[in-house]
C-alpha cells in the first residue's frame, strides 16, 4: 500500500464523507461531498492518499469549517442598497406587502432606503392597485411549456 501525502500532519484523518458529515452535518447531500473533491483534484485542500481512497486531516476540516462560517455571517450582514453592498450587523427579515406578499429583505439599517423603491400604498392598503391580477388562493400553478424555437 503506497502512501502519497499532500498534508502537514496525517495524525488525524478522515474520509472524505466524515469531512462532509463534520462541515454540513448529518444531511449532508452527494453535492457536498463532490465539492470537497473538486477541492481534493484542483489541489485547494491538503489530503493523503492511501491505495485509491484520499483522507483529508481534521485540521483542514476546521480550517475549512471556520471558513464557511465567516464567508455565511459577512453574507448574512450585506444588504444591497441602490448597487451598493452595505454591511448590517442587525438580523435581516423579510418585508410584507399589505396582503401578506414578501416583498423584501430589509434590515433595520437598509429598510428606509431599499422601500423609497416601492409605492408606499401597497404597504398600508390592500386592495393597492396593480398591473397584474391577484388571486387570494392561488393554488396550483400550471406549468406552460415554451415551444423550441425553430431554427
Amino acid at each position: 500500500m503506497t502512501t502519497t501525502s499532500n498534508s502537514d500532519d496525517p495524525s488525524v484523518l478522515l474520509t472524505v464523507q466524515e469531512a462532509a458529515e463534520e462541515l454540513w452535518g448529518p444531511a449532508y447531500t452527494a453535492t457536498d461531498v463532490n465539492r470537497l473533491y473538486r477541492m481534493i483534484w484542483n489541489d485547494r485542500i491538503k489530503y493523503t492518499t492511501m491505495g485509491k481512497r484520499r483522507f483529508i486531516p481534521s485540521w483542514q476540516v476546521d480550517k475549512l469549517s471556520h471558513r464557511r462560517d465567516t464567508m455565511h455571517n459577512q453574507q448574512r450582514r450585506q444588504c444591497l442598497v441602490k448597487d451598493e453592498v452595505v454591511m448590517c450587523h442587525d438580523d435581516r427579515y423579510l418585508k410584507y406587502d399589505a396582503r401578506g406578499i414578501p416583498v423584501t429583505t430589509v434590515c433595520e439599517k437598509c429598510e428606509e432606503e431599499k422601500l423609497k423603491g416601492y409605492r408606499p400604498e401597497i404597504f398600508t392598503d390592500a386592495n393597492y392597485g396593480t398591473t397584474e391580477p391577484v388571486e387570494e388562493d392561488a393554488g396550483e400553478v400550471p406549468l406552460t411549456l415554451m415551444p423550441y424555437p425553430e431554427e
